[in-house]
């Protein structure tokens, strides 16, 4: 039997599509199921924008997210992608 909640998140645009793979989703359902769950309805399931790890894996590519980037970390997420922008800029020749 399905629940209303199973019917949300059918063709939910805003589920993220890396949620079955995500590593630090993995990891801390593992140490702490129920947050992770909290964690998932957030930014999983009903808002990927708000994720940090989406945002700068539309960026950088998801292979080179850090494995320990969580979710709600937007300070280090827009560091990664300042390093990311100075090693594409060209070098300034004065």
């Amino acid at each position: 039997m399905h629940s209303f909640h199973d019917y949300q998140l059918k063709d939910n645009p805003m589920m993220c599509e890396h949620i079955d793979t995500c590593s630090i989703i993995r990891h801390m359902n593992n140490i702490v199921p129920f947050t992770t769950n909290m964690t998932k309805i957030k930014y999983c399931e009903f808002n990927k924008i708000k994720c940090a790890r989406y945002r700068l894996s539309q960026f950088l590519g998801i292979e080179i997210i850090p494995g320990n980037l969580w979710p709600g970390d937007d300070i280090k997420a827009l560091e990664l992608s300042e390093l990311k922008l100075n090693k594409t800029r060209p070098a300034n020749r004065s």
